[in-house]
Parts: structure tokens; sequence; C-alpha cells
């Protein structure tokens, strides 16, 4: 009898440590979650100062502003504003109430 209730508090245990998420587990998705994070924060700063860039080198240069550049300029907007709205629905998929800034400060 004795044998008995061991093999099945064994049994109970090892199931019970298979179901549980392990530390490896919690570390891969943690940083999972930070990169994707810095990729699109990476993005949103990429595709906006490529927004910028293009109108800046055409007042540089002199040259007119015509409807393909301001095409152009104005797809890297939207590429940058889609990330951003990506990366704070990726903060909020994790249950947090208030957004956090974008851009945060260390203290």
């Amino acid at each position: 009898m004795l044998e008995r209730f061991r093999k099945i508090i064994d049994d109970r245990d090892s199931s019970a440590a298979s179901s549980a998420p392990s530390e490896t587990d919690a570390f891969d998705r943690a940083r999972a979650f930070t990169q994707k994070e810095s990729e699109l924060r990476g993005y949103i700063v990429a595709f906006m100062l490529a927004a910028l860039f293009v109108p800046a080198v055409m007042l540089l240069t002199g040259r007119p502003m015509r409807l393909p550049f301001f095409a152009m300029s104005g797809a890297f907007l939207a590429t940058s504003l889609i990330s951003a709205y990506q990366l704070v629905r990726l903060r909020n998929s994790l249950g947090r109430r208030r957004p956090r800034p974008l851009y945060h400060r260390p203290q």
C-alpha cells in the first residue's frame, strides 16, 4: 500500500512539474517581447527619419517638391505610424492599463 501511494505522489509531482511553465520558457517569452519591442522602435525611428529626409533633400537642393516625392514621404510616414500603433498594441497585450511612452528616460 505504501508503494502505491508513493507511486501516485511521484506521478502527480512529475505531471505538475511538466505542466508548469519553466523559467526558460518565461525567459524566452520575455526575450521575444523585448526583441519585438526593440525592432518596432527601430522601425519608427528609421521610417520617421526617412520621411523627413526626402523633403529636407528637396529643400536643400532647391528642387520643387512634386507629387511623387510627397507620396514617398507619406509612405514612410505611414509606415512609421503603423509601427507605432503595433508597438502600442504589443504593450497593451500584456495587460497594461496605461501605455508607456514610446521613449522613456532611465531614472
